[in-house]
Parts: C-alpha cells; structure tokens; sequence
C-alpha cells in the first residue's frame, strides 16, 4: 500500500469515528424474527453498508409510515388488532 493510500485509509476512518460520534445511538437489545436479521444482512451486502445504516433506515420508514397510520382512526385499528394478533 502506498504512502497516500494509507493516509487516505486513515483520513477516511477519522471521519468515519468523527460521523460516528456526531450521531447518538442507542442499543436494542431485543430478539427479533432471524428471517428479518437474514434480510438486513443481505441488504447491507447488496449495497456495502454497515448493518446498523440499513437498520436506522428501516425504523426511520416504518416509524414514519406507522405514524402516519395513526392519524386515521380506521388504520389505527387495524395495527392495532395486528399487533395483538401478532404478539
């Protein structure tokens, strides 16, 4: 590896750390279906990303979409009832 790569190797994980820390985060730690673990997983594959940007994702879209259910009385109930059903 030449000297600008490795500076460029090392620029480039600075800023990955400085990213990092700019972002809380916080940790579930909760079981999950392993049929979605699979799929996060082959997801940040398909698109060379960590598994935990793929996540982030992911609840960002259904947090909004399920919120936005919320607002009709008539969607409410149905995730509601599924959400019984499912537990």
């Amino acid at each position: 590896m030449g000297t600008s790569c490795r500076f460029l190797a090392k620029y480039r994980r600075l800023l990955d750390r400085r990213h990092f820390k700019a972002i809380r985060r916080g940790q579930f730690n909760m079981t999950i279906d392993t049929g979605l673990v699979t799929g996060l997983k082959f997801l940040a594959e398909i698109l060379k990303v960590p598994r935990y940007v793929i996540t982030e994702y992911l609840l960002q879209v259904g947090v909004y979409h399920i919120y936005q259910a919320l607002q009709d009385p008539e969607k409410r109930g149905e995730l509601e009832k599924y959400f019984v059903d499912v537990n």
